[in-house]
């Protein structure tokens, strides 16, 4: 009885350890292109978004994060299989979007797995 009265006790009062570094105290805050856009998302809006988050504060309390969803991505190279960006929504290219990081702003680019999303350009159904 003992023993399975300290396996009780043990299971409610388990032991963890964490780095005290400051870091993840607290989840990946910003936003997310898919939940406002879904593909249909554009230079001039993820640089609005980052514009946003400066002038209003949102940066300096945490909301760094601007996750830029499907709708970027245009396909592949034939020849060497490399990604490229959709020029037409995205005119400067996705690495200029890397001048937001001077903001403290993180960009994060998805690209999906699926063809079916590139055959889908401009709708958010995929």
């Amino acid at each position: 009885k003992m023993a399975l009265f300290w396996l009780v006790v043990c299971a409610f009062f388990q032991v963890s350890s964490a780095l005290n570094n400051g870091q993840g105290l607290t989840p990946p805050m910003g936003y997310s292109s898919w939940n406002d856009v879904g593909s249909a998302v554009t230079e001039e809006h993820i640089k609005s978004v980052a514009q946003t988050f400066v002038e209003k504060g949102f940066a300096a309390k945490g909301y760094v994060h601007i996750n830029v969803d499907e709708g970027w991505l245009m396909g592949r190279n034939t020849t060497t299989n490399r990604i490229y960006e959709d020029f037409n929504n995205f005119p400067s290219g996705m690495k200029a979007l890397g001048d937001l990081n001077s903001f403290s702003i993180l960009l994060e680019f998805v690209r999906s797995l699926l063809p079916s999303c590139l055959s889908m350009k401009g709708r958010a159904v995929c």
